[in-house]
């Protein structure tokens, strides 16, 4: 109980995702300040979904199974 409290925020609770890069001679402060330069900011949160939903999307096309 304690880990999980300690991973709260509101207003998301405890939801949240880890990546895991092994390899080597990995820049592991780059990867990071990339991985960060995605992120939404904190303005960019509050504007909701349907401000989200206006944003490029720089990523090919996803299929699930049932379309491919």
């Amino acid at each position: 109980m304690d880990d999980i409290q300690s991973q709260w925020a509101e207003p998301f609770g405890d939801c949240r995702q880890e990546l895991v890069f092994i390899g080597q001679n990995i820049d592991a402060d780059k990867v990071r300040q990339e991985l960060d330069g995605c992120l939404l900011s904190d303005e960019e949160l509050s504007a909701g979904r349907e401000v989200w939903q206006t944003y490029r999307d720089d990523f090919p096309p996803w299929f699930t199974d049932e379309q491919s």
